[in-house]
């Protein structure tokens, strides 16, 4: 989904739509004209437009269905054919080899964590942003044993032409909440208050990024 074949990625396009041969979809984007936000925003539309505006066959009508034609309103992908120099064709070869080894450096893997979401966590009055942040901090201190500087974007587009700022993640409090967890003489109501208290504090941080009172580029 991220590096494709090295064939199948136009980086110098804004945003890509991948869809697999499984269904599975995916975009990356090119960050330089917009944030993760605006595109998400995108991709939410179109995801909203399938399930609640398309309508599909049933899947027996869809067994029965071999040619796929175009509607009025609709029109079949085409391949598209470019007229290649042979210089070009040596440049294009070149990034390509060049690409490979990058491409096969690359090792990601994804979690789908379904246990709860973000409605029981505003129920336990934590922010799931905040939440989830506090979690990844607790997470590198069991990994490393120590805390790092951690970069979180914050959104400053209460500004025209703004882009985001540099939210903190580690504060006094969060590491008071992930020493806790780490401390095998903590009870849990200790540290169901200190998550609440870095939580808090994260959120403030954040409402203070918005407004331009950023740390990093205000």
């Amino acid at each position: 989904m991220l590096t494709g074949n090295g064939k199948n990625r136009w980086v110098d396009k804004s945003l890509n739509y991948i869809i697999g041969r499984s269904g599975r979809a995916g975009g990356t984007t090119e960050h330089s004209i917009g944030d993760g936000a605006e595109f998400d925003h995108i991709m939410e539309n179109f995801v909203n437009v399938d399930v609640n505006f398309l309508k599909y066959p049933e899947v027996v009508n869809l067994e029965t269905l071999t040619d796929f034609k175009p509607q009025p309103t609709t029109k079949l992908a085409e391949r598209l054919k470019f007229d290649i120099s042979d210089e070009m064709i040596g440049e294009i070869e070149r990034c390509f080899n060049e690409y490979q080894p990058k491409k096969d450096d690359v090792d990601f893997a994804a979690t789908i964590f379904q246990d709860f979401g973000k409605g029981l966590i505003k129920k336990g009055k934590c922010s799931p942003d905040a939440f989830v942040q506090m979690a990844i901090q607790l997470a590198n201190f069991k990994d490393n044993g120590k805390f790092v500087q951690t970069y979180e974007s914050a959104s400053s587009r209460f500004y025209t032409n703004s882009r985001t700022e540099t939210l903190r993640t580690v504060t006094k409090d969060s590491c008071a909440f992930v020493n806790a967890m780490m401390d095998p003489n903590s009870n849990n109501e200790e540290r169901l208050k200190l998550l609440h208290k870095a939580c808090e504090t994260h959120g403030f941080n954040n409402r203070m990024c918005m407004i331009g009172q950023g740390v990093d580029r205000h």
